[in-house]
């Protein structure tokens, strides 16, 4: 088991135990007894009251206006250089994301009081208690951005079910003066890539109230559930009005580079289709009327890959001394068909039956002819 993995495992061996012998109970039960489990975390708790109190009061939560990920009309879409600005800084620098959890230590209690308070300021329905209980809470780890100055502006808190192979998202925000820069997005493909090279949980479970969903839905989340019911239930926390969406991650897929992966499918699927098709092939148009701005009609007819009137015209005036120049005036129209629309098309297949008609038919006329 990875670093990662033991250092959490060491943490939940007092819960994982009372799982296993007690089996499935209350959610009320499990979060009662996370809370009293043992009686180091409670008097750890205990101690820390103090120094956690005079945290709050040091430190400045953003009073921006609260946005939410969704918008009137529906999922609200960060354009590219949004997607990419979470990248850029976090390649130079700018930001970094930094797993914390109670360890007792003075930076970890800063950090969850930071991120407890932006939880607390952007998700007003949610009790202010609970937020901090489940923050604090020794169960639950939490994934921060954190800016260079040291200030958390958002994060994810998750508990994990690791025998069970999946993770609970509990809460999931970004500072309201951080929005709009693709932090979301950025934020949960790191947890991500954290979670599957680090631990043996390959889904994600979590309950998203109506705002929350859209953008869930963008991080690849979706409202069927294939896990094992066996698996969840009863283990994580049930809220009323919620939606349970969960995400399954692939082992192999890198998600902090996925739009590149993506990007680079589209170009081979694309250049597959360009060798099969004329469709991106841009021919010549008109150009008698810029040459003759004073021209107002044409005479269609006279329009190149316009043949079938022609031809009937031609064949009424006996213009075809041979028939051999009869036929490859036709077969103009078969190609010009088939150069104008794609491969497979159904004009090109049209095209591809007429002419195979019209071969069947001179084969059977020469062969009268020769008798």
């Amino acid at each position: 088991m990875s670093s990662y993995g033991e250092k959490y495992e060491s943490r939940q061996n007092a819960t994982r135990d009372s799982e296993l012998t007690n089996g499935k109970g209350s959610n009320r039960d499990r979060s009662t007894s996370s809370d009293t489990s043992s009686s180091h975390q409670t008097g750890g708790r205990k101690r820390q009251q103090g120094a956690i109190d005079n945290i709050d009061a040091d430190i400045d939560v953003d009073d921006g206006e609260i946005k939410n990920e969704e918008n009137e009309e529906g999922e609200e879409q960060p354009n590219k250089s949004e997607e990419k600005t979470a990248a850029m800084e976090h390649q130079l620098g700018l930001i970094r994301f930094d797993v914390v959890y109670n360890d007792s230590s003075d930076e970890s209690m800063r950090r969850l009081t930071e991120l407890k308070n932006i939880f607390q300021k952007q998700l007003p329905k949610m009790p202010k208690e609970y937020i901090a209980r489940l923050v604090y809470d020794r169960n639950h780890s939490s994934l921060a951005i954190v800016k260079a100055n040291g200030h958390v502006v958002g994060g994810i808190t998750f508990r994990l079910f690791e025998h069970r192979e999946f993770a609970e998202i509990v809460f999931c925000a970004v500072s309201s003066s951080e929005q709009v820069k693709g932090y979301g997005s950025y934020l949960m493909n790191h947890l991500k890539d954290y979670i599957t090279a680090n631990t043996m949980a390959r889904h994600f479970l979590t309950y998203a109230d109506n705002y929350a969903i859209g953008y869930f839905q963008k991080q690849g989340f979706t409202k069927e559930i294939t896990l094992d019911k066996r698996l969840w239930m009863g283990y994580i926390k049930d809220y009323e009005g919620g939606t349970l969406m969960q995400c399954s991650m692939v082992p192999k897929v890198e998600y902090q580079k996925v739009k590149e992966i993506l990007n680079k499918q589209r170009e081979a699927i694309i250049e597959k289709i360009r060798a099969k098709t004329r469709s991106q092939i841009v021919y010549p148009g008109l150009t008698c009327f810029k040459e003759n701005p004073e021209l107002k009609e044409i005479d269609p007819f006279s329009i190149p890959g316009i043949y079938l009137m022609t031809l009937e015209a031609n064949v009424d005036e006996n213009k075809y001394p041979t028939l051999e120049s009869f036929v490859e005036d036709t077969r103009k129209i078969f190609v010009n068909c088939k150069n104008y629309n794609g491969e497979g098309t159904r004009y090109w297949r049209c095209a591809v039956s007429l002419e195979k008609f019209f071969d069947d038919k001179i084969k059977e006329w020469k062969a009268r002819s020769s008798k």
